[in-house]
């Protein structure tokens, strides 16, 4: 698939990373503006909890639970109901500034 492989290049440098949930949202906003792709950021439900989402190319990016501290980006074949989720305006953040919130988690880990 296309949008796995697109998916895959633009994060491989993040995939790894278990950040919270908005930090991934804020993550994958500043990945895909400074690769000037249109997207949208949603909190909605998935199975009763909140979510953090980002559709993108009619694709899907998990971000995790809204209260998850360590939570993967993901891209997800699943269908979500965007018409009862809200649309969310997310701070654009660099990549130098990207580079440094996951120094900050790195040294947060292992204090």
């Amino acid at each position: 698939m296309q949008d796995e492989q697109d998916f895959s290049e633009l994060f491989k440098a993040y995939l790894d990373l278990q950040l919270s949930a908005f930090d991934n949202l804020k993550l994958v906003t500043a990945v895909l503006t400074e690769h000037e792709q249109s997207h949208q950021c949603y909190r909605g439900e998935r199975d009763g909890a909140p979510w953090y989402f980002v559709q993108w190319q009619e694709q899907v990016i998990e971000c995790g639970k809204t209260n998850d501290y360590a939570a993967s980006i993901a891209l997800v074949n699943k269908a979500i109901p965007f018409s009862s989720s809200e649309e969310i305006d997310v701070p654009v953040m660099s990549l130098q500034q990207v580079g440094y919130m996951c120094m900050e988690y790195a040294h947060f880990d292992h204090c």
